[in-house]
């Protein structure tokens, strides 16, 4: 069990722990939906798959079934498998298998947001007939096409220096950020604010390695091919209007390989669907998938 107490109903989440390479993996179900209707989801980079609990204050949790898991190495509490620290997709795809093996899914819908669209992308190409719907939301799946030069500048001395420190410091300098707009939102739900001073802390436990190494590989990379694997008609795409350009590129770039795709944007910056979600966005969203 995680040390501290998650602010919604017991009734309505569960927390276990599974084995993968004799390790631990935190995973959660949020709702009490129809497991036959289950939305699984990666979790954001580089949180906690417990940021999606958020989801029940903006949607039914009576009919929402929502799976996710802690990525080993991330903000959480899922311990690192992976060789000499170094991130492993398909040990990532063979945990989210487990999970949902775990949890008796069989058919599903899949969200991949941000980081996670990658992880979605590979899914739904190597299952695309037990995917019902994908929805890649804010996806960023043609990486190495990011022209940002200070981005990659910035990565490539970590990489060369071993600055791993500085990823950690980081983190801590945005959750700083994000942290006044989620008590925020807390607040504006009557819960109580101290889960996330201690979210917080779970931040010393992240592996600095494990989250350079997963962003590194998403800024060279591209899942364009995985992506054209997927039927589109399964396939929605989400973006925000008040993304960085170079991210609005990104849902446009997907968008444009696919053929009767849905689509649909929302209000608010990058960050927004996550860290401050709206009930419109978050319906439109959970509707398109479950509908």
């Amino acid at each position: 069990m995680l040390d501290f107490k998650i602010p919604i109903e017991r009734e309505l989440y569960r927390m276990q722990k599974i084995k993968y390479k004799g390790k631990d993996i935190q995973t959660y179900m949020f709702g009490k939906g129809d497991i036959n209707n289950a939305v699984f989801s990666f979790p954001a980079f580089p949180h906690s798959g417990l940021m999606y609990l958020y989801f029940l204050w903006h949607y039914d949790p009576q009919n929402l079934c929502f799976v996710t898991f802690d990525l080993p190495g991330w903000i959480g509490k899922s311990e690192v498998p992976f060789e000499n620290n170094r991130y492993d997709e398909e040990e990532v795809l063979e945990i989210a298998t487990k999970v949902r093996d775990n949890y008796g899914i069989n058919k599903c819908n899949v969200v991949g947001y941000s980081f996670g669209s990658t992880l979605a992308a590979r899914l739904g190409a190597m299952d695309s007939e037990n995917i019902k719907k994908i929805a890649f939301v804010s996806p960023v799946l043609a990486g190495k096409d990011i022209k940002e030069g200070w981005r990659r500048a910035t990565m490539e001395m970590i990489g060369k220096l071993g600055l791993w420190s500085f990823v950690k410091k980081y983190l801590y300098y945005k959750f700083s950020g994000y942290k006044k707009v989620i008590k925020l939102s807390f607040e504006e739900e009557g819960m109580d604010t101290t889960v996330i001073d201690a979210y917080e802390t779970l931040i010393a436990q992240s592996d600095s390695r494990v989250i350079f190494d997963s962003l590194y590989k998403l800024f060279n990379s591209d899942y364009s091919d995985y992506v054209r694997q997927i039927p589109p008609e399964k396939v929605i795409v989400v973006s925000s209007k008040g993304e960085d350009p170079y991210l609005r590129k990104q849902a446009e770039h997907v968008r444009r390989i696919l053929d009767g795709e849905q689509t649909a944007f929302l209000e608010g910056d990058h960050q927004a669907f996550i860290l401050d979600p709206k009930s419109d966005s978050v319906n439109k969203v959970l509707k398109m998938l479950l509908d």
